[in-house]
């Protein structure tokens, strides 16, 4: 996983301004439509701090986070001995941390301003670190596709991203990522015509499920289990004004009960 989130820095940084002006195999006869205008919880234009209810986006163009789970986490106070609260708050605070490096990898998505300029299919060669990263799509039906990132280390090409998406929409869009040629991660991404927006985090070791509606209420449910030790963490919240207020409950092997929270 450390590797395919490198992956993605590696592009975001060495690939911006680099895809060639022509694809290969983009063989559909007629454009995707722009996207469809949406109502979504989500962050003010410029303001990181504020959260926007129902604020207008188009599908094809707003990558789906979980912003209010992020704003959630940040309103929460603590007592300055409450220590197996900052435990629970860090185990809330991970998931939006996790999946903002997730994010990076929207630099692969094949959406409809990608596809109008045809570089769905692409391939870049670093010849100092004698290294090629391959991005191929394969269009399906109803604007559906799969883009496979390869990188080739002189080795020949090995899996490590396939984004199975809808050109109109990148709020649904599903991210396998591989380590040594096996699926390590799976981040699936859904959003509703009415804005309510959903992400599941699934690996061998980590699973969650985060939502929120377009009026920026939500909910949580995380569990993991690394090295013998199990944390598991339910919360919910809604925004009032300009602040969430919600509760959690968070239990962590070697607790004697489960420790609630609200704020």
């Amino acid at each position: 996983m450390k590797r395919t989130l490198l992956i993605g820095i590696f592009a975001a940084t060495w690939l911006q301004g680099c895809l060639p002006e022509k694809a290969e195999q983009d063989t559909q006869n007629t454009p995707p439509d722009a996207g469809d205008d949406i109502r979504i919880c989500s962050f003010a234009d410029g303001n990181g701090d504020e959260l926007v209810t129902h604020k207008s986006a188009n599908s094809a163009e707003e990558w789906l986070f979980i912003d209010s789970m992020s704003s959630a986490s940040a309103d929460i106070e603590l007592d300055e001995d409450d220590l197996v609260g900052a435990f629970a708050v860090t185990s809330f605070i991970g998931p939006s941390l996790t999946d903002a490096f997730s994010g990076l990898n929207i630099f692969y998505a094949c959406t409809s301003d990608v596809y109008a300029l045809n570089q769905c299919n692409w391939e870049q060669v670093d010849t100092e670190n004698n290294e090629t990263l391959k991005v191929e799509t394969v269009l399906g039906g109803g604007d559906a596709y799969t883009t496979t990132v390869s990188l080739d280390e002189g080795d020949g090409f090995e899996t490590q991203i396939v984004l199975d998406g809808v050109l109109t929409d990148l709020g649904n869009l599903t991210i396998m990522f591989y380590d040594n040629g096996v699926v390590d991660v799976t981040r699936t991404a859904t959003r509703s015509s009415n804005g309510t927006e959903t992400v599941t985090y699934a690996s061998a070791e980590t699973n969650w499920t985060a939502t929120e509606t377009a009026g920026c209420s939500g909910s949580i449910d995380f569990d993991s289990s690394e090295d013998g030790e199990t944390v598991t963490l339910d919360a919910s919240w809604s925004l009032s004004g300009t602040t969430t207020s919600g509760s959690l409950e968070y239990f962590k092997t070697g607790l004697d009960s489960t420790y609630h929270l609200t704020w």
